[in-house]
């Protein structure tokens, strides 16, 4: 938000207890501990619990106000920081514009703030769960991630309750929202973890552990924080480079965007608007259900064995396809020029 309206200063104080309060606030202090970790973060942003720091008990006037000589001295450690955020990050830029020195471009992903769900289809709740989530809030000191609103069209939040309401409600839960008017699709209860686990969740209306539900965190450090859409449309995209057996190029090159998934692995489909387009081509991954021949991933012209397949990599422990290692089948060796490179979409 504040980066679409472009602000380049925002001063806000959440919480920031004095001196002279010390009890009945833990969950207020655990809540913006939980938002200051993640703003913190961001080089724009200053730590107002070092500019109250070591402020003596007689400069603040209760717990939320400082005296005339407490303001005098917040304000000046405020500016010192404002002006160390603002100044220029490059001593050799050629005349910036003091109104946008060091003030960044637009607010950026952080590692942790995506997740990605993904379970086998056979699961009852796995369209429910599936899908990506985006750091959204926070609820008991912990984390709250929300479903990307693109995906599914199924509301889903992943959060953290306590123990205030007896064992059998703490730990961390996959439900439609916050709070119990639905039983939840799914519970973990790691009470200590400060973010959700990546295995080990129990589904609810089954009444049993799940190894098929994977929670991971995905990397969009440094991606632009656009709306949910671009979000999605940021997610990886595959491209096999070309290699030196013209055959193979031409049946597995081109680029691929996730569609949907198959025994809780991301399946990916060729491009139609690839130059090769006439020929269909599908990435997936295949468990060890009909024995470790048929396990790790494949690329096909369809998701199955309609057709022998134009690839196969064993790798099974990989969440996403692996770069290398490919085995092409129409001559039964492994091509080590064939490569799949992993990139973000090009956003407008």
């Amino acid at each position: 938000l504040y980066a679409r309206r472009n602000l380049q200063v925002l001063m806000v104080s959440l919480g920031g207890l004095g001196p002279a309060e010390t009890r009945g606030r833990c969950e207020l202090e655990a809540d913006r501990k939980c938002i200051n970790t993640r703003l913190l973060r961001e080089r724009c942003v200053v730590d107002f619990d070092e500019l109250v720091a070591g402020l003596h008990p007689s400069q603040w006037i209760d717990s939320w106000h400082l005296t005339v000589d407490g303001l005098e001295v917040f304000g000046d450690r405020l500016a010192a920081a404002l002006v160390d955020r603002l100044s220029s990050s490059s001593s050799s830029s050629s005349s910036p514009s003091s109104s946008t020195r060091g003030v960044p471009d637009t607010i950026r992903f952080r590692f942790g703030d995506v997740l990605h769900i993904t379970s086998d289809d056979s699961l009852k709740v796995s369209k429910n769960i599936r899908g990506h989530y985006l750091i959204h809030g926070v609820n008991h000191g912990r984390p709250v991630y929300r479903k990307c609103a693109s995906e599914d069209n199924v509301a889903a939040v992943v959060f953290y309750w306590d123990c205030r309401n007896g064992d059998n409600f703490a730990g961390w839960w996959i439900g439609p929202d916050i709070g119990w008017k639905h039983p939840g699709f799914a519970r973990h209860t790691d009470g200590e973890a400060a973010t959700p686990a990546d295995r080990g969740w129990h589904v609810i209306s089954d009444g049993q552990d799940d190894c098929s539900i994977h929670v991971a965190v995905v990397d969009f450090d440094g991606v632009p924080m656009w709306s949910e859409s671009h979000l999605v449309n940021s997610l990886p995209k595959l491209k096999f480079n070309a290699c030196g057996d013209p055959a193979v190029t031409a049946a597995v090159s081109g680029s691929y965007w996730m569609d949907g998934f198959n025994h809780g692995r991301p399946v990916y489909r060729r491009d139609g608007s690839s130059a090769h387009a006439e020929a269909d081509a599908v990435i997936f991954f295949w468990d060890d259900r009909d024995g470790p021949v048929w396990s790790g991933w494949w690329v096909s012209p369809k998701l199955g064995w309609d057709h022998d397949g134009f690839l196969h990599n064993p790798d099974t422990s990989s969440q996403l396809p692996p770069t290398m290692g490919w085995a092409v089948l129409i001559c039964d060796a492994t091509e080590e020029t064939l490569e799949l490179v992993h990139a973000l979409r090009e956003q407008p």
